[in-house]
Protein backbone atom coordinates (compact mmCIF):
# COMPACT_ATOMS: atom_id res chain seq x y z
CA UNK A 1 0.00 0.00 0.00
CA UNK A 2 1.45 3.67 -0.82
CA UNK A 3 1.91 6.27 1.97
CA UNK A 4 0.81 9.42 1.82
CA UNK A 5 2.01 11.72 -0.37
CA UNK A 6 4.87 13.65 1.15
CA UNK A 7 5.10 16.71 -0.70
CA UNK A 8 0.56 16.82 -0.23
CA UNK A 9 1.48 16.07 3.44
CA UNK A 10 3.68 18.93 3.80
CA UNK A 11 1.41 21.59 1.65
CA UNK A 12 -1.84 20.43 2.39
CA UNK A 13 -2.08 20.38 -1.92
CA UNK A 14 -0.09 19.40 -4.58
CA UNK A 15 2.60 21.54 -5.91
CA UNK A 16 2.59 24.17 -9.14
CA UNK A 17 4.92 22.99 -11.76
CA UNK A 18 8.37 24.63 -11.57
CA UNK A 19 9.18 26.49 -8.69
CA UNK A 20 6.66 25.56 -6.24
CA UNK A 21 7.50 22.09 -7.20
CA UNK A 22 11.25 22.68 -6.74
CA UNK A 23 10.58 24.13 -3.43
CA UNK A 24 8.75 21.42 -1.79
CA UNK A 25 11.69 19.21 -2.93
CA UNK A 26 14.17 20.85 -1.63
CA UNK A 27 11.89 21.43 1.48
CA UNK A 28 12.29 17.74 1.97
CA UNK A 29 15.85 17.23 1.20
CA UNK A 30 14.90 15.80 -2.27
CA UNK A 31 17.46 18.14 -3.93
CA UNK A 32 20.13 20.82 -3.19
CA UNK A 33 18.86 24.41 -2.59
CA UNK A 34 21.06 25.05 -5.84
CA UNK A 35 17.98 24.03 -7.82
CA UNK A 36 15.43 26.24 -6.31
CA UNK A 37 18.35 29.49 -7.24
CA UNK A 38 18.39 28.42 -11.13
CA UNK A 39 14.62 28.72 -11.72
CA UNK A 40 14.29 31.63 -9.29
CA UNK A 41 15.68 34.55 -11.40
CA UNK A 42 12.84 33.81 -14.35
CA UNK A 43 9.96 32.64 -12.18
CA UNK A 44 7.51 35.16 -11.91
CA UNK A 45 6.81 35.89 -7.90
CA UNK A 46 4.31 37.75 -6.51
CA UNK A 47 5.38 40.44 -3.95
CA UNK A 48 2.62 42.70 -1.92
CA UNK A 49 3.12 46.31 -2.79
CA UNK A 50 1.89 49.80 -1.55
CA UNK A 51 -0.59 51.43 -3.82
CA UNK A 52 1.34 54.00 -5.30
CA UNK A 53 1.89 53.65 -9.48
CA UNK A 54 5.14 55.51 -8.93
CA UNK A 55 7.10 53.19 -7.09
CA UNK A 56 7.31 49.79 -5.75
CA UNK A 57 7.66 49.50 -2.29
CA UNK A 58 7.18 45.65 -1.31
CA UNK A 59 6.53 44.45 1.76
CA UNK A 60 9.76 43.87 3.98
CA UNK A 61 9.93 41.28 6.94
CA UNK A 62 12.59 41.09 9.72
CA UNK A 63 14.20 37.52 10.60
CA UNK A 64 14.74 36.03 13.99
CA UNK A 65 18.23 36.80 13.27
CA UNK A 66 17.64 40.55 12.16
CA UNK A 67 18.31 40.39 8.90
CA UNK A 68 15.45 41.88 6.33
CA UNK A 69 13.99 39.96 3.87
CA UNK A 70 11.61 41.58 0.93
CA UNK A 71 8.43 38.81 1.44
CA UNK A 72 7.47 37.16 -2.20
CA UNK A 73 4.89 34.41 -2.60
CA UNK A 74 4.32 31.88 -5.68
CA UNK A 75 0.52 32.27 -5.41
CA UNK A 76 -1.96 34.82 -3.60
CA UNK A 77 -3.28 31.66 -1.54
CA UNK A 78 0.33 31.70 0.00
CA UNK A 79 0.75 35.05 1.42
CA UNK A 80 -2.26 34.12 4.36
CA UNK A 81 -2.32 36.75 6.96
CA UNK A 82 0.25 39.06 4.79
CA UNK A 83 -2.06 39.72 2.62
CA UNK A 84 -3.44 43.29 3.64
CA UNK A 85 -6.30 45.26 1.77
CA UNK A 86 -3.98 48.40 1.76
CA UNK A 87 -1.51 46.75 -0.19
CA UNK A 88 -1.74 44.97 -3.72
CA UNK A 89 -0.25 41.86 -5.48
CA UNK A 90 2.09 42.79 -8.34
CA UNK A 91 4.11 39.89 -10.35
CA UNK A 92 7.73 40.16 -10.59
CA UNK A 93 10.73 38.07 -12.30
CA UNK A 94 12.59 36.67 -9.02
CA UNK A 95 16.11 38.74 -10.83
CA UNK A 96 13.97 41.94 -10.93
CA UNK A 97 13.36 41.35 -7.30
CA UNK A 98 16.75 40.73 -6.30
CA UNK A 99 18.15 43.30 -8.70
CA UNK A 100 16.07 45.60 -7.22
CA UNK A 101 16.41 44.90 -3.00
CA UNK A 102 18.86 46.92 -1.45
CA UNK A 103 22.22 45.40 -0.42
CA UNK A 104 21.95 43.06 3.03
CA UNK A 105 18.33 42.75 2.46
CA UNK A 106 17.32 38.90 1.45
CA UNK A 107 13.97 37.30 -0.22
CA UNK A 108 11.25 35.04 1.72
CA UNK A 109 9.53 33.13 -0.03
CA UNK A 110 6.25 31.84 0.91
CA UNK A 111 7.34 33.40 4.49
CA UNK A 112 4.61 31.10 7.45
CA UNK A 113 3.35 29.09 4.57
CA UNK A 114 4.53 26.02 2.38
CA UNK A 115 6.68 25.64 0.31
CA UNK A 116 8.71 28.22 2.20
CA UNK A 117 12.44 29.33 1.60
CA UNK A 118 14.87 32.24 2.98
CA UNK A 119 16.95 32.73 0.65
CA UNK A 120 19.89 34.88 2.56
CA UNK A 121 20.83 38.10 1.29
CA UNK A 122 24.91 37.16 0.34
CA UNK A 123 22.74 34.45 -1.88
CA UNK A 124 20.69 37.36 -2.87
CA UNK A 125 23.86 39.11 -4.28
CA UNK A 126 24.62 36.14 -6.29
CA UNK A 127 20.88 36.00 -8.07
CA UNK A 128 21.67 39.68 -9.01
CA UNK A 129 24.17 38.19 -11.48
CA UNK A 130 22.67 35.54 -12.63
CA UNK A 131 20.69 35.35 -16.29
CA UNK A 132 17.09 35.62 -15.93
CA UNK A 133 15.86 32.33 -17.75
CA UNK A 134 12.49 32.66 -19.55
CA UNK A 135 9.91 30.88 -17.94
CA UNK A 136 7.23 28.93 -19.99
CA UNK A 137 4.46 30.08 -18.01
CA UNK A 138 3.43 33.55 -16.75
CA UNK A 139 0.52 33.85 -14.36
CA UNK A 140 -2.03 36.78 -14.97
CA UNK A 141 -1.53 39.83 -12.01
CA UNK A 142 -4.90 40.62 -10.55
CA UNK A 143 -5.93 42.38 -7.40
CA UNK A 144 -8.12 40.51 -4.61
CA UNK A 145 -11.61 41.12 -4.84
CA UNK A 146 -13.75 42.54 -2.38
CA UNK A 147 -14.56 38.88 -0.75
CA UNK A 148 -11.18 37.97 -0.61
CA UNK A 149 -10.06 41.47 1.40
CA UNK A 150 -12.88 40.43 3.65
CA UNK A 151 -11.45 37.05 3.98
CA UNK A 152 -7.94 38.40 5.00
CA UNK A 153 -9.31 40.68 7.65
CA UNK A 154 -11.23 38.36 9.18
CA UNK A 155 -8.47 35.79 9.14
CA UNK A 156 -6.27 38.32 10.63
CA UNK A 157 -9.04 39.12 13.43
CA UNK A 158 -9.63 42.68 11.72
CA UNK A 159 -13.40 42.10 10.97
CA UNK A 160 -15.86 39.87 11.74
CA UNK A 161 -16.66 36.84 9.17
CA UNK A 162 -20.12 39.08 8.79
CA UNK A 163 -18.19 41.33 6.47
CA UNK A 164 -17.60 37.86 4.34
CA UNK A 165 -21.40 36.94 4.53
CA UNK A 166 -21.89 40.30 3.21
CA UNK A 167 -19.82 40.31 -0.05
CA UNK A 168 -20.80 36.65 -0.69
CA UNK A 169 -24.36 38.19 -2.96
CA UNK A 170 -22.14 39.84 -5.43
CA UNK A 171 -19.30 37.88 -5.43
CA UNK A 172 -18.66 35.72 -8.47
CA UNK A 173 -17.97 31.84 -7.53
CA UNK A 174 -16.37 29.05 -8.72
CA UNK A 175 -18.25 25.58 -7.80
CA UNK A 176 -17.05 22.28 -8.93
CA UNK A 177 -19.75 20.34 -10.50
CA UNK A 178 -19.86 16.32 -11.62
CA UNK A 179 -22.48 17.26 -14.15
CA UNK A 180 -22.44 18.99 -17.45
CA UNK A 181 -24.30 22.24 -16.38
CA UNK A 182 -24.95 22.94 -20.33
CA UNK A 183 -27.60 20.00 -19.97
CA UNK A 184 -28.30 20.07 -16.64
CA UNK A 185 -28.40 22.25 -13.31
CA UNK A 186 -24.67 21.90 -11.19
CA UNK A 187 -23.91 19.24 -9.04
CA UNK A 188 -21.81 20.85 -6.70
CA UNK A 189 -18.94 18.87 -4.11
CA UNK A 190 -19.52 19.01 -0.90
CA UNK A 191 -17.15 17.98 1.71
CA UNK A 192 -16.10 14.10 2.73
CA UNK A 193 -15.12 12.58 5.63
CA UNK A 194 -17.55 14.94 8.02
CA UNK A 195 -20.86 14.36 9.90
CA UNK A 196 -21.57 18.60 8.64
CA UNK A 197 -21.87 18.98 5.16
CA UNK A 198 -20.14 21.81 3.44
CA UNK A 199 -21.05 23.14 -0.07
CA UNK A 200 -17.30 23.94 -1.12
CA UNK A 201 -16.89 27.34 -3.45
CA UNK A 202 -13.87 28.96 -4.65
CA UNK A 203 -13.24 32.67 -5.15
CA UNK A 204 -10.88 32.16 -8.64
CA UNK A 205 -10.22 29.58 -10.11
CA UNK A 206 -6.73 29.56 -9.77
CA UNK A 207 -7.23 28.87 -6.21
CA UNK A 208 -8.82 25.22 -6.51
CA UNK A 209 -6.14 22.81 -6.10
CA UNK A 210 -5.47 20.49 -7.56
CA UNK A 211 -7.94 21.27 -10.42
CA UNK A 212 -9.93 17.45 -10.63
CA UNK A 213 -9.65 16.02 -14.07
CA UNK A 214 -13.17 15.14 -14.74
CA UNK A 215 -16.17 17.51 -13.90
CA UNK A 216 -16.86 20.61 -14.47
CA UNK A 217 -15.98 24.41 -13.12
CA UNK A 218 -19.17 26.65 -13.04
CA UNK A 219 -18.72 30.04 -12.30
CA UNK A 220 -22.23 31.74 -10.76
CA UNK A 221 -22.54 34.58 -7.88
CA UNK A 222 -22.87 33.93 -4.48
CA UNK A 223 -27.11 35.12 -4.53
CA UNK A 224 -27.44 31.72 -6.10
CA UNK A 225 -25.68 29.33 -3.46
CA UNK A 226 -28.78 28.38 -1.16
CA UNK A 227 -29.91 26.48 -4.39
CA UNK A 228 -27.09 23.95 -4.26
CA UNK A 229 -26.87 23.81 -0.11
CA UNK A 230 -28.68 20.18 -0.41
CA UNK A 231 -29.01 20.11 3.45
CA UNK A 232 -25.36 22.16 3.99
CA UNK A 233 -25.33 23.78 7.17
CA UNK A 234 -21.91 25.72 5.64
CA UNK A 235 -20.45 27.03 2.67
CA UNK A 236 -16.31 26.52 2.41
CA UNK A 237 -14.89 29.39 0.29
CA UNK A 238 -11.57 27.99 -0.90
CA UNK A 239 -10.95 24.75 1.06
CA UNK A 240 -7.05 24.09 1.57
CA UNK A 241 -6.29 28.08 0.39
CA UNK A 242 -4.57 30.55 2.89
CA UNK A 243 -7.88 32.17 2.09
CA UNK A 244 -9.77 29.55 3.17
CA UNK A 245 -13.18 30.43 5.53
CA UNK A 246 -16.14 28.87 6.47
CA UNK A 247 -19.86 30.26 6.71
CA UNK A 248 -22.90 28.72 8.66
CA UNK A 249 -25.65 29.54 7.13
Amino acid sequence: MNGPNPVQALMGRLPEPGLEATLAAVRLGMVPVSEVLTILPGWPLLVLDTPSPETVEPLLLRGNTGDVFVAVFTSPDRAGSHADPARRFRWFPGGVIARGARPGVGVAVNIDSEPSLLVAPDTVAQLRQMPAKIVERTPGSRALTAIENAIVAANAGRSSVDEVRGALFDADLVLLSSTDPGSRDPSPAFSVGSSDRSLLAWTDPGLVRPMPDKGWAVTLQGRHLPRFLDGAATITLNPGAGLQCVLQI
